[in-house]
């Protein structure tokens, strides 16, 4: 959901925590895994070729290359811009030619993939949080002792916590290696609050799609971060 986790405290404070296990419980209950800790995979940020994002309404006409991810498509669009669904792996041609203005990715993906040479800003928004799982199947788990799951789930929250702190470092890395590259539009020089609201005003359409209690909960993640 864009614009949920105001940083990466709020979204550390909330996968170690009550919610991120229930979030897990559920993935447990209905997918056949044993779901042990959220991973770190990076907030999402914005690169395009048209200028600076500052504003919401600097996101007005865009042409933004998205995933098929509903809450990120209804978002953009709130904003004025227009998602284009895409491969990854014709982004990079994509972004080339025009097809696309921009798109939006974790920090890795900007720099491994090399958007800076087909791209001109950056807007470090933390658009939204997207983690990673890990997990294993019912049947692999069931086969441990009793003595391996515990260690199991306490090396995956141990981990997690350390797999955070590696992704914060190497963030930092890639904006400075970055900063010559692209021009960088930071986080703190924006009204993030103005485009937090946008996407709050748009929660009668998930509460239409997925039901009360969905928005219930992001309610509850947003009240973590207090």
């Amino acid at each position: 959901m864009p614009f949920l986790f105001e940083d990466t405290e709020h979204t550390l404070t909330v996968n170690n925590g009550e919610i991120g296990r229930e979030v897990l419980d559920n993935l447990e209950a209905n997918a056949g895994l044993k779901a042990l800790s959220l991973w770190e995979h990076g907030f999402r940020q914005i690169t395009n070729s048209r200028g600076p994002i500052e504003t919401p309404e600097d996101l007005q006409g865009l042409k933004i290359r998205s995933p098929e991810v509903q809450s990120y498509s209804v978002a953009l669009q709130e904003f004025g811009a227009n998602p284009i669904p895409l491969s990854f792996s014709e982004l990079y041609v994509a972004m080339d030619r025009g097809v696309v203005d921009g798109q939006h990715n974790p920090l890795m993906h900007i720099e491994g993939q090399r958007f800076y040479e087909v791209q001109d800003y950056l807007t470090v928004m933390d658009f939204a949080y997207t983690p990673n799982v890990l997990a294993l199947s019912d049947s692999i788990w069931e086969q441990l002792s009793k003595d391996q799951q515990n260690a199991l789930d306490e090396a995956a929250l141990e981990t997690a916590e350390l797999w955070a702190e590696e992704a914060a470092e190497e963030n930092e890395e890639i904006l400075t290696e970055l900063e010559d590259k692209i021009e960088i539009i930071h986080k703190e020089d924006l009204d993030w609050e103005a485009f937090k609201q946008v996407v709050e005003d748009v929660y009668p359409v998930y509460e239409e799609e997925y039901g009360s209690e969905f928005v219930q909960f992001l309610e509850e993640v947003q009240a973590a971060a207090n």
